[in-house]
């Protein structure tokens, strides 16, 4: 008996039609705008929401004493952070390496050397310090999050040394005045040290957009080994991201013993690594490296200030203050992942 071969009928396909431009999904058209101004918005919406459980949040002695908080606590090294992350990599250490150029400076203001050395003995100490931890990244081929781990606990153990544990008190009218002159009417007045930090923010805009270094920066946190053979020596451009940060370093800490009037080993820069983190990952920085903008970094830092000047409003403890920049970060963190 011989078998007919029927034939089988095509499979049905339901072919939805084509959506029109205009229909794209909400997400894809908000996206590049949350990535520009979102941490703006944030910003923003912190202000309001603290200025409605303050009435006296935006009076200007709060704002004056959160920029000077800003400007000579996190604002120098979450610069150095950027150039770091930007390369795809983390500094640990650059809290630490504060505490070294603090206690440093502190000793020459004590031992009565001129202004001169006071700023560039400890700025020299610190590049070197976080030049060091370039080499061994990009030479030993070391995950920097251990380098500059090892990195932290040593210039903390510098910073100890060096002051013989005590609490240093430089005495002299000349270092106190680095962040106490100011310009401004006599209810409004600002540190010429706070606009000095800030103009550092659009030098490092102009460094890393319009000179080959900081083109660099991006390519190797974008794609390091494409970046490395194009010609481009990744080596030393990691090595100089990691000295920036450590010069920086060293400059706030001579700002930060100058402001506070004290050099403490311990206390100085104290989770310091953990603010700056959150200040560039909260402005849209990428952990992964290759995109971001300082002036995100800016923002962020400011977010920062602005959230722990409330929380201390609020009667809330230090304690506090990094369980929310620890979330910070974690949410941040998600956030961008959701971007990729």
């Amino acid at each position: 008996m011989s078998k007919t071969n029927l034939p089988l009928a095509p499979l049905e396909r339901a072919v939805p039609p084509e959506l029109p431009v205009s229909a794209a999904p909400t997400r894809e058209r908000l996206l590049p705008l949350f990535q520009a101004y979102g941490s703006v918005v944030a910003l923003v919406l912190l202000l309001i929401a603290a200025r409605v459980l303050s009435s006296t949040f935006l009076d200007w002695i709060n704002i004056r004493q959160q920029l000077l908080i800003f400007a000579f606590g996190i604002g120098l090294i979450a610069v150095g952070q950027t150039f770091v992350i930007l390369t795809n990599g983390i500094d640990l250490s650059v809290g630490a390496l504060l505490a070294v150029g603090s206690v440093i400076s502190a000793q020459l203001v004590i031992n009565n050397d001129s202004m001169f050395w006071v700023f560039l003995v400890p700025m020299v100490v610190t590049l070197g310090m976080g030049g060091l931890s370039g080499v061994i990244v990009a030479k030993a081929k070391i995950q920097p999050i251990v380098v500059t781990l090892a990195m932290m606990i040593a210039a903390r153990g510098i910073a100890e040394l060096i002051t013989a544990d005590n609490i240093l008190r430089p005495t002299s009218d000349q270092f106190s005045s680095l962040t106490a002159n100011a310009f401004g009417t006599i209810d409004y007045t600002i540190p010429y040290a706070v606009l000095g930090v800030f103009l550092v923010y659009p030098l490092t805009a102009f460094i890393l957009t319009r000179i080959p270094l900081g083109r660099h920066i991006f390519a190797i946190g974008g794609n390091e080994e494409a970046t490395r053979l194009s010609g481009v020596a990744v080596d030393r451009v990691k090595i100089a991201a990691y000295a920036v940060s450590g010069l920086l370093a060293g400059l706030a800490g001579v700002l930060w013993a100058s402001y506070e009037s004290t050099a403490d080993p311990q206390n100085d820069g104290l989770y310091f690594e953990l603010a700056t983190i959150s200040a560039v990952v909260i402005g849209g920085t990428s952990l992964l490296g290759g995109r971001g903008s300082i002036w995100r970094t800016l923002v962020g830092g400011l977010i920062i200030t602005v959230l722990n000047a409330l929380l201390i409003q609020m009667g809330r403890d230090y304690p506090d203050q990094l369980i929310a920049q620890g979330l910070i970060i974690v949410g941040a963190v998600m956030l961008q992942r959701r971007e990729d």
